[in-house]
């Protein structure tokens, strides 16, 4: 399997859309200290009908919800190997879905199901997140629960000298790695951005001079398995708060 990944941008949950033609938006207000404290007076008009667009977003999903999921990296590698691209890549990997089981999100009553997203469902190339929601669109999906890995690893020598004397047979160092899973539920109608949230976990492997590049990759798998199976936790508990929120909107109208 491919172990994980580093440097996964989380710039894909924020990309725009699409790109936009370049307009005047006036922006609410400007605040001005005065000796009987702050005024508010229109600030100047700036070219940001981008921001202006976002903000305009609005939650379109309806209870229950299809939730489609993807694990999606920048710079994934093999044990062997570095590899990093402009473009991000939807990860299939089997040990990381194992761990990382929504099968608790799917029990819920307001969701309908979970759909994971497959890489032939999308082009070769995937530079935004749009390319996801049009793919969640094709699973008649209302939420897109995105995430990535965000793995480091170190290593601590634990008994200094010790590895000489014994011509590096002695497990005197531990391999250590770091894992977040970064995700967020996106509206596939809209693009609105529901929730981002996170889930850490750390791995010490001990090991030789033969064995650290092992005890390496080792610990990188068990550290990022660990964050996937509390990422899904954190995604039932999130998505749980979405939902309240939603029906409340939905009861004032």
């Amino acid at each position: 399997m491919g172990w994980g990944c580093a440097g996964a941008s989380e710039a894909m949950i924020w990309s725009a859309a699409a790109s936009m033609p370049s307009a005047k938006v006036t922006s609410l207000a400007a605040a001005r200290s005065t000796p009987n404290g702050p005024t508010y007076e229109t600030a100047p008009e700036v070219n940001d009908v981008l921001v202006a667009e976002r903000l305009k977003r609005a939650p379109a999903a309806k209870l229950p919800a299809v939730v489609a999921t993807a694990h999606v990296q920048r710079g994934w590698r093999s044990p062997d190997r570095w590899s990093r691209h402009r473009s991000f890549t939807l990860v299939h990997d089997v040990e990381i879905a194992e761990h990382a089981d929504f099968a608790a999100l799917a029990g819920l009553a307001s969701v309908e199901s979970v759909r994971p997203l497959r890489s032939f469902m999308i082009s070769d190339r995937l530079d935004d997140v749009v390319d996801l929601r049009g793919a969640a669109a094709e699973l008649q999906a209302d939420v897109l629960l995105i995430y990535t890995f965000e793995t480091t690893t170190r290593r601590d020598t634990t008994v200094p000298g010790v590895g000489v004397l014994t011509l590096g047979a002695a497990p005197n160092v531990r391999q250590i790695a770091s894992s977040a899973a970064t995700g967020a539920l996106i509206d596939v109608r809209t693009g609105f951005v529901y929730d981002v949230f996170d889930a850490r976990s750390e791995h010490a492997q001990p090991a030789n001079a033969w064995t650290s590049d092992e005890a390496a990759l080792d610990a990188v798998k068990r550290a990022e398995e660990q964050a996937a199976a509390a990422f899904a936790e954190r995604a039932e508990e999130r998505w749980e708060t979405v939902a309240e929120r939603s029906t409340t909107r939905s009861s004032r109208r």
